[in-house]
């Protein structure tokens, strides 16, 4: 996500180290419009003793390289070092015509060992200068502007030569700012030294080195923080004294914190702390007036691209790290026609006034999670771990004793080993209450295999489906009193599935001229999929009674449909088959049961709050849902009297408020 920039943003490229030594040569003649990497006017002369062959040759060196005929130059340059090898300003600036040739050659994608020789001539050269050379006379920055190219020579790294030039830069830059008396006070010292740590994080993260890459990031952080703290001492230091060396005028200082921010911004992308990247590049966009504005802006706008789709939820430091909350609250009412599932032609139980009835439902569920990126794995791409629970409650103003109350835990482990491929597990424990009485005691545990599908370019193309495989077991204990033991529904209930969901077209697309004329919805709304699904599930159900075993196979499919208005359609079906293993109790011939279900529930939903649109908290979502549930259950049993037990109808119509984070 690094952008390329102008000067005075001093992104560590190839086009900005030329601009810092363009930057250089206008220190001869008078101080450029943006600061260069040194406050002070860099000047050179020769000593008193020095012959005056030399000084002419200087003069014409300079003359010639300010001129940018660097052959010229290079050839006064080197006449110099031939009758003076220790010439300190020979040397400086012929390592800066090494330097410019070694950037020319990796621009012009030369042999990666040319460029490579060129730039290690020039850290001879500016190391000798360093070394030897009056601080007032000549600039010791020459290491750091060294430091600066050799991280922009991209080329020779990108054409398969190791990274130790990076490494020789960013070693030669630690060395300025902690072993100079001049580098311990330079901000810009400290400011490349950030620069260079966060490119070879970066070059660490994209080879899957993550704990090298997490340690150049937080060393990153540490250059980047004192860089920012020496500016406040130079800004400090302008208002005592405007001419003292290092002093930082109100304008640079501003311009400097805000470069300093915008790499701290980049670094927290890479440390996946969005919270941070975003204050960071929301104070640089807001108050920076070069290109860096422009830069900064880019990326949130991508960052809040990709946060609208999977925005992170609310998260708090912890020893054991970051943890992320996840809720849901939710409040509804609707009318049930049949709320006890009462069989066609069956009399009402003796204690039940009707079969209908009015609900209210509430239901409220909390998880905290910790989620390992990549670069905190030994293998894979991610691993989620988390607990959570849930309690849900559904009240009869006339049927109590259909009341029905649930109580949830669980935790689950989700690996990501291969991009785009998930593996997790589950378990959950439920304890359900029918009226007042317990009903149910479950335990299940669900293994599942996911997988994203895109249409190519990699894990940012967008996804064209999704394929989900998963088993599941449950052991349950029916807590009611029986009076036949044939009737003992404890047991085990297995089930095997599969389901893809396909992609069609996104909303923008769909409605393309609501979208263009409603801009504030397209990035919330406006990546939502036009999706179609199908899928099967295998069930075998065994108990310890023998009036509900079962084999079961069941044919799903659904359909959502984004609308405009933000609103959206859908529609999920359920087609089941189910043959029973022994004859029914019920069935007054004896035959083994045989029942087809028919399930279709309609929803339309309204966003108040789609995910993303708040940026305080940008997982926030409200949402209101209009629906109806239709179920037709058609059994091959009945009784002497022609009383249909197992088969009904049912409607249930809803309106359910929904908040979630």
């Amino acid at each position: 996500m690094e952008c390329s920039s102008s000067r005075r943003a001093w992104r560590p490229s190839v086009t900005a180290a030329l601009l810092l030594v363009t930057a250089l040569r206008l220190t001869a003649a008078e101080p450029p419009a943006a600061p260069p990497a040194s406050q002070a006017t860099t000047r050179t002369t020769t000593a008193p003793s020095a012959p005056l062959a030399d000084l002419i040759a200087v003069n014409h060196g300079i003359r010639a390289y300010m001129a940018g005929d660097l052959d010229e130059a290079r050839r006064q340059f080197e006449s110099i070092l031939a009758r003076n090898p220790d010439h300190a300003a020979a040397l400086y600036y012929l390592g800066l015509i090494y330097l410019s040739d070694g950037l020319a050659k990796a621009q012009a994608a030369d042999t990666a060992d040319e460029a490579i020789r060129l730039f290690d001539l020039a850290r001879q050269n500016l190391q000798r200068v360093t070394q030897q050379a009056d601080p007032t006379v000549t600039p010791v920055e020459a290491a750091l502007l060294l430091g600066v190219s050799q991280l922009a020579a991209d080329k020779p790294v990108e054409a398969g030569q190791p990274v130790e030039l990076a490494i020789q830069a960013e070693e030669t830059l630690r060395a300025y700012v902690e072993q100079t008396d001049a580098g311990r006070d330079d901000r810009y010292g400290f400011f490349y030294l950030g620069v260079a740590d966060y490119r070879l994080g970066d070059h660490n993260a994209k080879s899957g080195h993550w704990e090298k890459a997490n340690g150049y990031f937080q060393k990153a952080i540490a250059a980047f923080d004192s860089a920012a703290r020496i500016a406040g001492v130079d800004r400090a230091r302008y208002d005592e004294q405007p001419t003292a060396r290092h002093a930082l005028s109100e304008e640079h200082y501003q311009q400097f914190q805000h470069v300093v921010s915008y790499y701290r911004g980049l670094v927290a992308l890479q440390q996946a702390d969005n919270r941070e990247a975003r204050r960071l590049l929301e104070y640089v966009r807001d108050n920076d007036t070069t290109r860096l504005r422009e830069h900064a802006a880019g990326i949130l706008e991508k960052l809040d691209e990709i946060e609208s789709q999977a925005p992170r939820p609310p998260s708090f430091e912890t020893p054991i790290g970051r943890l992320d909350i996840q809720g849901e609250l939710s409040i509804g009412t609707g009318y049930d026609t049949n709320v006890i599932l009462l069989g066609k032609n069956t009399l009402l139980p003796l204690d039940v006034s009707h079969k209908w009835d009015w609900t209210l439902n509430t239901h409220a569920g909390v998880s905290v999670s910790r989620y390992f990126g990549a670069r905190e794995l030994p293998l894979g791409e991610s691993l989620s771990v988390g607990v959570g629970g849930a309690t849900t409650h559904a009240w009869h103003p006339s049927v109590h004793e259909f009341n029905l109350n649930q109580y949830a835990g669980r935790a689950w482990v989700n690996w990501q080993p291969l991009t785009d491929l998930y593996v997790g597990v589950e378990y959950e424990y439920t304890y359900t209450l029918l009226g007042a009485a317990p009903f149910i005691s479950g335990n299940r545990i669900t293994p599942v295999i996911s997988r994203i599908w895109r249409r190519g370019g990699g894990a940012a193309a967008d996804e064209t489906g999704r394929t989900d495989l998963w088993y599941n077991y449950e052991y349950r204990d029916y807590l009611e009193d029986i009076g036949d033991w044939r009737l003992n529904r404890d047991g085990e209930y297995e089930s095997v599935g599969i389901r893809h969901t396909f992609n069609l077209l996104r909303a923008t697309d769909l409605w393309p001229s609501y979208f263009a004329a409603h801009e504030d919805e397209t990035r919330a709304l406006g990546n939502e999929w036009l999706q179609a699904s199908v899928g099967y599930v295998f069930r075998d159900e065994r108990t310890r009674g023998t009036e509900f075993d079962l084999a079961g196979h069941s044919i799903l499919a659904g359909v959502a449909v984004p609308l405009p208005w933000r609103m959206a359609f859908t529609l999920d079906s359920v087609f089941t088959w189910e043959d029973y293993a022994a004859p029914s109790l019920f069935d007054y011939r004896r035959n083994e049961r045989s029942d087809f279900v028919q399930t279709y529930d309609f929803g339309l939903t309204r966003w108040f709050v789609a995910r993303g649109e708040d940026r305080d908290l940008p997982s926030l979502e409200v949402k209101l849902r209009a629906g109806v549930s239709l179920t037709y259950e058609d059994s091959n049993t009945w009784d002497r009297l022609h009383e249909r037990v197992y088969e009904y109808n049912r409607a249930i119509f809803g309106l359910r408020l929904s908040v979630s984070f």
